[in-house]
């Protein structure tokens, strides 16, 4: 009877262990081993170990990624290996990252390689890449248009201005705000700001900010203006002047400002 009893009672345990979890979500009622399930925004296992993904197609550094509107992840261009042995040049490769798969495909190149271009997905699906910087200081007004559909990239609208390291942001009826950057290869840093419309293709100056500012940040606010964050000229960075704690706020890009680039003193010998 004893024996009857603890036999049951194990049962009975065994049958609470497994229940408990499988409602945990670890091992299921059946009491097979079940694989750990990645939490979708962190890439991290549910306890919270990191696990690893496939490698990227290319090695790159200085390289913008998107979500797309499917959930793949687009990787443009950037810093990478160059031509010569041991040099990091700038590429045009572009890879996709598939969540569903965990792995990374190469898609169609760009046409110039570029690194910091601004890059944003379009209210059509369509993605755009504008300026960067390209191979020996070379700053493109360029832009092109990737189609996820085809995997290819085509010939986009030039900016007015060319720009590496400019705060870019999207509006809410879908147009692209950007504003300053590093503008050629003497590292002038601009004051200019410029909007594309994708719907009619254009790029279109609008009012510069105050003063000239590079690896800056733009917010879009509520109520469609957009704030202007810190950064400034490279030379004073270059001084260790500290940022300054200034916001500069911007209306909704209506009007238009002249070309104001902020260039260098000369150095003293």
């Amino acid at each position: 009877m004893k024996v009857r009893v603890f036999i049951r009672f194990g049962a009975i345990s065994v049958i609470a262990m497994l229940a408990f979890a499988a409602a945990c979500g670890r091992v299921p009622a059946d009491g097979t081993d079940a694989p750990e399930t990645p939490d979708a925004p962190t890439g991290r296992i549910a306890d919270g170990e990191s696990v690893s993904t496939d490698e990227m197609k290319a090695a790159r550094q200085l390289h913008p990624m998107i979500v797309l509107s499917d959930g793949r992840v687009l990787a443009v261009g950037g810093r990478g290996v160059g031509v010569a042995e041991g040099f990091a040049g700038v590429n045009a490769k572009v890879d996709l990252y598939d969540p569903a798969t965990g792995l990374w495909t190469p898609t169609g190149p760009l046409a110039k390689e570029r690194q910091d271009p601004i890059l944003f997905e379009l209210p059509d699906g369509t993605v755009i890449a504008a300026g960067g910087m390209a191979t020996n200081f070379e700053f493109p007004a360029t832009t092109e248009i990737y189609d996820p559909t085809t995997g290819q990239w085509s010939p986009g609208p030039e900016m007015n201005s060319p720009r590496e390291t400019p705060a870019a942001v999207q509006l809410a009826d879908g147009r692209i705000f950007v504003s300053g950057g590093l503008h050629d290869r003497d590292l002038v840093t601009v004051a200019t700001s410029e909007i594309y419309d994708p719907a009619t293709g254009t790029w279109t100056e609008t009012a510069p900010m105050a003063e000239a500012r590079q690896k800056h940040v733009a917010t879009l606010l509520a109520d469609g203006r957009v704030l202007i964050t810190t950064r400034r000229p490279l030379h004073q960075e270059r001084r260790n002047i500290r940022p300054r704690n200034r916001l500069v706020v911007i209306g909704r890009g209506h009007g238009a400002g002249p070309h104001a680039p902020h260039r260098r003193p000369a150095r003293r010998r």
